[in-house]
């Protein structure tokens, strides 16, 4: 079942994402199984009219449904209108990388040098999609089971969500 901005869902995907959250700025789409665990989702930051950044998480395997496909690449193209979005991939986590590739993201830069790790892999890809690009905009859209409001704990502007700093300390 999807939930849009769900207090719960963005905690759990901050954490995972390792990004910070602002309320009333940033947005989160979220799948949950009937037993009410988090199976994935995706954050939506740092919008500047052309683009914006998208941030995903699965929890469970096949965590990846067509409705949260879809949704996921809808509301940025088509509801936001942005023409591209972009993913920080740190270059040590193959498996993001790889999943980015999968959707369609491709790599547009390196950045060396961004963190301190012992094993020196350092660097930071950017990755990116334009709606051109976008082969999930071009598929049926797909049924969609919404979560009833009174599972959905709605993040308000007043809310305090712990702020992480940006992929920090993780090795």
């Amino acid at each position: 079942m999807i939930r849009f901005d769900d207090v719960h869902s963005i905690k759990l995907l901050m954490r995972a994402c390792q990004v910070q959250f602002v309320p009333t700025l940033h947005h989160a789409i979220a799948d949950y199984d009937r037993d009410d665990h988090i199976k994935g989702g995706v954050l939506y930051t740092d919008y500047y009219g052309g683009s914006c950044q998208m941030h995903v998480a699965g929890f469970q395997k096949g965590w990846a449904s067509k409705s949260l496909l879809w949704l996921a690449f809808d509301y940025p193209f088509n509801q936001l209108g942005v023409r591209k979005v972009f993913g920080f991939v740190p270059e040590w986590n193959w498996r993001a990388r790889n999943f980015d590739n999968k959707l369609g993201f491709k790599l547009e830069y390196t950045c060396a040098d961004v963190f301190d790790r012992t094993d020196g892999v350092n660097g930071m890809h950017l990755m990116s999609m334009t709606r051109d690009e976008c082969r999930w905009l071009r598929m049926k859209m797909p049924f969609i089971e919404f979560a009833p409001q009174l599972r959905t704990s709605e993040v308000t502007s007043t809310m305090a969500l712990a702020a992480l700093p940006t992929y920090g300390g993780i090795h």
